[in-house]
C-alpha cells in the first residue's frame, strides 16, 4: 500500500502533502519517536516508530453532518444532497454519507413534484438501510426510517396519477391534494410568496377538478355539462359567480373546460356546504393576487405577508378538510 510521509519536510510541504492525502484519500504516516536527546536535539537512534495521522474527518467529521442535518431541518435537501455528496467523497468510510446523499435526493426529487424518481431514490435508500448492520452508530437513520417508509407509502399513491391516469373516488385523490397544501405550507415558511400563493390557487383548483370528476363526472378539459341535469341550481350558480367575480360577472351557458371560477361556482351550487360565504371574499382576493404574481400576469413583484398568506391558507384547508370529515391528515398541515 502507498502512504505518504511528511517527516523531515518543511511546513508549507507537509501543509501541501496532508492535503494531496485528504483530497486523495492516501494514509499519512509520520516518522515518531518515543524519546528524543534535548542536548543534542535529535530523537534517540532506534526508538523511531511511524505514527498514523488521522483524517481530519474522521476526528471532526460530525461538523460535515450536522451541516446536512441542519440543511435537512430547514427542508433545504438541495444543499443537504450536495454536502452529502461531497463529504462521502472525501471520508474512508463513506456508507452513512452516502445515504445521507441517497435521502437527500429523494427528498429533492420529491420538493420539484418528481414523484416517480422520488419514490426510486427513497425505496433506494430504504433497501440500503435493510443492507446494514443495525449496530451502526446512525442513530438518526434507524429513528426515522418509520417515517420513511411512510413517505415511501405516500410517494406510490402520488406516482401512480399523472399523464392520463385520474383517481376514480375523492378519498384516492387525497394524496394529490395533501402534497400541494403542504408544498404551500413550506413556500409560506420560507417566505417564498409568489410560489405559495400559485401552490395554494393550485391545490383549491385541483380539488375542484377532483370532486367534479368524482362525484358528478365532469372531467375538467371535456366535461359533459349534460350530466348535471336536474342537478345543478342556475340560480344558485349565477349567486356564486356574482359573489366571486363581482359586477364583471356575466351569465352564460355552460361551455368548454372547467376554469377556476367555473369550478368554485360548480362546487359552491352543488355542494353549498363546502363554501361558507363568508369565504367567498377570502378566495376572490386570493384569485386576485395569484393573476398579479410576476409568474401569472404581474408585472412587478408581488408583496404579500405570512399573516396575509397563512389567512389564504387556512381558507382554502378548511374547504377542502369539509370534504374529508374522517381524514386525520389535515391536523399535520
Amino acid at each position: 500500500d502507498t502512504a505518504i510521509d511528511p517527516t523531515g519536510g518543511k511546513k508549507s510541504m507537509s501543509a501541501a502533502a496532508a492535503s494531496a492525502a485528504f483530497i486523495l484519500d492516501i494514509p499519512m504516516l509520520y516518522v515518531d519517536y518515543a524519546e528524543f536527546r534535548k542536548a543534542v536535539g535529535k530523537p534517540v537512534i532506534g526508538t523511531e516508530f511511524p505514527r498514523y495521522i488521522s483524517n481530519p474527518l474522521s476526528v471532526l467529521g460530525y461538523l460535515e453532518y450536522e451541516k446536512i442535518f441542519s440543511a435537512f431541518n430547514r427542508g433545504d435537501y438541495s444543499e443537504a444532497e450536495s454536502n452529502a455528496r461531497e463529504l462521502a467523497g472525501k471520508l474512508n468510510a463513506p456508507r452513512e454519507a452516502e445515504l445521507l446523499h441517497q435521502i437527500a435526493m429523494a427528498y429533492n426529487l420529491w420538493a420539484q413534484f418528481r414523484f416517480d424518481k422520488a419514490l426510486k431514490k427513497l425505496s433506494e435508500a430504504l433497501q440500503f438501510m435493510a443492507q446494514q448492520d443495525a449496530r451502526q452508530d446512525w442513530k438518526w437513520a434507524w429513528e426515522h426510517r418509520e417515517k420513511m417508509e411512510k413517505h415511501q407509502s405516500f410517494l406510490e399513491k402520488l406516482q401512480l396519477y399523472r399523464n392520463d391516469r385520474f383517481p376514480s373516488a375523492l378519498e384516492d385523490g387525497l394524496p394529490i391534494i395533501l402534497n400541494h397544501l403542504a408544498a404551500t405550507r413550506k413556500a409560506i415558511e420560507d417566505e417564498r410568496t409568489s410560489i405559495a400563493i400559485l401552490l395554494l390557487y393550485s391545490a383549491l383548483e385541483r380539488f375542484f377538478d377532483l370532486f367534479l370528476r368524482t362525484e358528478y363526472g365532469l372531467v375538467d378539459e371535456k366535461p359533459d355539462y349534460s350530466l348535471l341535469d336536474g342537478k345543478l341550481n342556475r340560480e344558485a350558480y349565477d349567486k356564486a359567480g356574482k359573489f366571486l367575480l363581482g359586477d364583471v360577472y356575466q351569465s352564460r351557458e355552460l361551455a368548454g373546460p372547467i376554469t377556476f371560477s367555473v369550478g368554485f361556482q360548480l362546487v359552491k351550487s352543488l355542494s353549498p356546504a363546502l363554501i361558507d360565504d363568508s369565504q367567498i371574499k377570502t378566495i376572490a382576493t386570493m384569485m386576485q393576487k395569484r393573476n398579479k404574481s410576476p409568474y401569472e400576469h404581474g408585472l412587478t413583484y408581488l408583496s404579500l405577508d405570512k399573516k396575509e398568506l397563512n389567512q389564504y391558507y387556512q381558507t382554502v384547508k378548511s374547504i377542502i378538510q369539509k370534504a374529508y370529515p374522517a381524514s386525520k391528515n389535515f391536523n399535520a398541515l
